[in-house]
């Protein structure tokens, strides 16, 4: 799939981004989508033409021509708990289906 680019600067705290499409073949973000950006999840909320609005506000700023990532979009991030990994761990071995709950890790 061809990099979805910012077309102009966005700030850190910004909740939109201007975006343009390196191939036009390649569809634009839908409301709910998600992309990353650094290692920062995003949601999209909001399309209107080619800008797109996301949650939650920018943590890092976006230059022209910055790529976001869609396919797929990756973030760093911890369990939610210290024994969500072992509780998974565990069902996995009897093959049982698992929900696995993750939150974004600040402390890079």
């Amino acid at each position: 799939m061809q990099p979805l680019l910012a077309s102009a600067p966005a700030a850190v705290g910004a909740t939109s981004v201007s975006v343009g499409l390196t191939n036009p073949v390649r569809p634009n973000l839908r409301i709910g989508d998600m992309f990353s950006r650094s290692g920062f999840l995003y949601r999209t909320v909001g399309v209107a033409g080619n800008v797109v609005q996301f949650e939650p506000p920018l943590r890092r700023a976006i230059a022209v021509d910055d790529s976001l990532t869609t396919n797929p979009p990756k973030f760093f991030g911890r369990f939610a708990t210290d024994d969500e990994g072992r509780r998974v761990r565990e069902n996995l071995k009897w093959g049982a289906q698992v929900t696995v709950n993750f939150v974004e890790a600040f402390d890079r």
